[in-house]
């Protein structure tokens, strides 16, 4: 049976790993990787077949070809050219590519097509030093045969005419970052580039023509992203090593429109716009978990309006988030992540891309594909779509209760058949709250005692235990759990009772439980017995139970004495409608004696079908208007009839009513009682115009003795006693409060006045 077990064990678990890739709606799989280059992917439509491949190698080895082309996007009959000279970056186009390349300490520009045929080149005036460095990199596309190209700090125009002529123009010196104005949903002959200094640039707006316009001077830090918002141009800066970065909006004739910081390191935020609002999503991290969050540029500063999203666990070292539009790239050093528009995880792949590029790579998408750039490796990932993502997630998700419990039921079962409970008990005996613990065995013998159990029975630890309990019960105190653990040991069952033990001529309350104890194959072993010592809290109980007498009788008492005062210094026709008050007063403390002392006896309710309306009547009548001048009472009810315990109904009413005078501090407000019935329940309402309460005075407002009006006279148990009616109804006490405009409390019972039916009916 054991091995049939730890079978099943590993089956699921084997299956749940084998499916771990398929809980989210897409997965992502290495298509191909290329070592010692760049992949650049062209085509000349939308046809597959039409698909031309380059991958560019640096050159720095001296390789005999460093340009190489193929049809489609599996390297197949590859055809390699061109030598001697080192590629400093290159830009695909239809079915051809636009590479920069050195050339015996010239600079060049060649147009290349699917053939690696050098169709024609261009030299760059550009003085390049022995020593110095060429930083050469394609901006992008302006217009059409319109290219922009970045040397170190200066700007070139490339103009390529129908005969694949190259014509190369500088356009500015001093630029730090520049952008062209082209995408998808937007197409400008304009560009915008960056020139200045020390912290200080001017943002230049131009065009092809030749038309530049200074739109405004910013300030930026280290690294700069610059990103394209159809007509204007959004600015990331951020220090090295900083974990915030300023980002700025420029318009080209109105100049910054907005400035907000970001939580988050340039290379963690991407920038896109959605129905022309640019939408900012950034990666944070908070420990080990890494967060997404989007929002858009106006609702930044607002962190209630940040759109949350809880990426997977296990990931490290990210290398950034790129927006491909219709979905979020997050990168990490061992794996990819992917999020749709509304935050929706679509895929989770562990992938090691740390092993296979030194450098962050750059995400692209192509054909579906995503593609993954540095100088030295490119990777093409492809994209699978789970129809039965969901399935497998329900599947991975049920493991994680599956498997742990099958493994708990694994650990019991050795535990039981190895150690005989042994640890199981030793914790029970060592537990400091677990007042008397004895195990005694099938024979009746006393195995194991906990101290306070030894301290009971009057014994030392040099007294040897193993021998009968009767044995250790020499003492009077100690006869009455003798008897139990006879019973106990005829019955072999549980038992739950409690006991009164005469120890030091004082009387104790003992709570004793009993437990058998049984073995694998469910033979009876003995039992464990446990005693805990109620005094105390019986005590409580009463000293309680006076508190609450003391706190009905107060409203009471203060009516009594203020007619009383007035009976003594005043003599008219008045008097007689005061002694009825006080006859009245009088009659109710006596009503509230019966009612408290038998709530204390007992837990049970007496039901009685009685009006609803008389119930809410007989409860405002206890506050007398001259008691409570200031205090409007507003009855709404309505004539229905309902089970319940009336007395128990009317004290909670009364002690919502009191809470409700309390609330007032002393300002003239309104009390108002309501009743009304529905299909199945019967609801009391009391409405105040008192201060209200917050969600956290609320949440405490049903723990026992809370209460925020101790100047008033509260002591917290008006609110215990209304939990108490509610609970032994069956019911449910709602609480509505608002701050400043007071509070509702609606006891909801249910109501069965409308089943009761008579003999002669039934």
């Amino acid at each position: 049976m054991i091995q049939t077990k730890l079978i099943i064990l590993t089956f699921i678990f084997c299956a749940l790993t084998a499916t771990a890739d398929n809980t989210f709606p897409y997965s992502y799989s290495t298509f191909e990787s290329f070592e010692g280059g760049k992949l650049l992917l062209t085509k000349s439509n939308d046809k597959v077949e039409n698909i031309t491949s380059f991958l560019i190698k640096p050159g720095w080895l001296g390789e005999s070809e460093v340009i190489y082309s193929w049809n489609g996007i599996k390297k197949i009959n590859a055809k390699g050219s061109i030598s001697g000279v080192r590629i400093l970056d290159a830009y695909p186009m239809q079915s051809s590519i636009l590479a920069i390349w050195i050339d015996k300490q010239s600079l060049y520009v060649a147009y290349i097509d699917s053939n690696t045929t050098i169709k024609s080149t261009a030299e760059i005036n550009y003085p390049l030093g022995i020593s110095e460095t060429a930083d050469a990199h394609w901006i992008g596309l302006c217009s059409a045969n319109n290219y922009l190209l970045k040397i170190n700090k200066s700007l070139y125009l490339c103009r390529i005419d129908k005969t694949f002529q190259i014509r190369i123009n500088l356009i500015a010196d001093n630029v730090v970052n520049a952008i062209t104005m082209q995408s998808k949903s937007y197409k400008s002959k304009e560009f915008v580039y960056l020139t200045g200094s020390e912290g200080w640039c001017i943002v230049n707006f131009h065009n092809i023509d030749g038309n530049n316009i200074e739109a405004a001077r910013i300030q930026i830090s280290d690294d700069i992203k610059l990103i394209l918002l159809n007509n204007r141009i959004g600015i990331l800066s951020s220090s090295q090593n900083s974990g915030i970065s300023l980002f700025q909006i420029i318009d080209k004739n109105k100049g910054i429109l907005r400035s907000s910081w970001i939580e988050s390191p340039l290379e963690r935020i991407s920038i896109d716009e959605i129905k022309g609002k640019p939408i900012i999503s950034f990666l944070k991290n908070i420990g080990n978990d890494y967060f997404i969050y989007s929002t858009d540029v106006i609702n930044i500063k607002n962190r209630k309006n940040w759109k949350e999203t809880a990426l997977p666990s296990g990931f490290i070292e990210p290398y950034g988030i790129s927006n491909l539009g219709n979905k979020i790239v997050a990168l990490f050093r061992n794996g990819i992540i992917t999020i749709d528009d509304e935050g929706n995880i679509r895929s989770s792949d562990f992938i090691p891309f740390g092993e296979l590029f030194e450098e962050k790579p750059v995400v692209n998408e192509f054909n579906g594909y995503l593609v993954l750039n540095t100088s030295t490796t490119s990777l093409i990932l492809n994209e699978t779509k789970h129809e039965l993502w969901f399935f497998y997630l329900f599947l991975a998700n049920t493991g994680k209760i599956i498997i742990p419990g099958i493994s708990l039921i694994l650990i019991i079962f050795f535990i039981q058949l190895y150690r005989h409970q042994k640890r199981f008990l030793k914790a029970v005996l060592d537990l400091p709250s677990s007042g008397i613990v004895f195990i005694i065995n099938k024979d009746g013998s006393l195995l194991r005692a906990n101290d306070s159990g030894k301290n009971f029975l009057g014994i030392t630890d040099k007294v040897p235990l193993k021998k009968i309990f009767q044995y250790y019960c020499i003492l009077e105190h100690t006869k009455p759990l003798n008897e139990l653990v006879n019973r106990a040991l005829a019955m072999k069952d549980s038992i739950i009772q409690k006991i009164n033990i005469i120890q030091d001529n004082e009387s104790k309350e003992w709570y004793c439980t009993v437990m058998p104890l049984s073995s694998f194959s469910g033979r009876y072993r003995g039992l464990v017995l446990t005693a805990i010592d109620i005094t105390e809290e019986l005590e409580k109980k009463r000293l309680s139970n006076w508190a609450q007498l003391a706190h009905d009788m107060q409203t009471n008492l203060s009516t009594i004495r203020l007619n009383a005062d007035q009976l003594e210094v005043i003599e008219n026709d008045l008097n007689t409608d005061r002694r009825k008050k006080i006859i009245h007063q009088v009659g109710l403390l006596i009503q509230r004696v019966r009612d408290i002392v038998t709530v204390g006896r007992s837990d049970t309710i007496e039901r009685q079908v009685v009006n609803a309306a008389a119930i809410c009547i007989e409860a405002r009548v206890e506050f007398d208007e001259t008691l409570f001048p200031d205090v409007e009472f507003d009855l709404r009810i309505l004539n229905f009839n309902v089970s319940c315990d009336k007395p128990k109904m009317i004290r909670a009413l009364r002690n919502a009513i009191e809470n409700g005078i309390r609330s007032l501090n002393g300002k003239p407000g309104r009390i108002r009682i309501a009743c009304w019935p529905d299909a199945k329940y019967a609801f009391f309402s009391v409405n105040d115009s008192g201060a209200g309460m917050d969600e956290i005075t609320k949440k405490k407002m049903l723990t026992p003795y809370f209460t925020t009006s101790k100047n008033y006279g509260g002591t917290g148990i008006g609110t215990m006693i209304m939990q108490h009616v509610v609970q032994l109804h069956g019911g449910e006490l709602m609480i509505n409060s608002t701050p400043g405009e007071g509070t509702e409390i609606i006891f909801c019972i249910p109501n069965y006045a409308h089943l009761r039916i008579t003999k002669k009916e039934e």
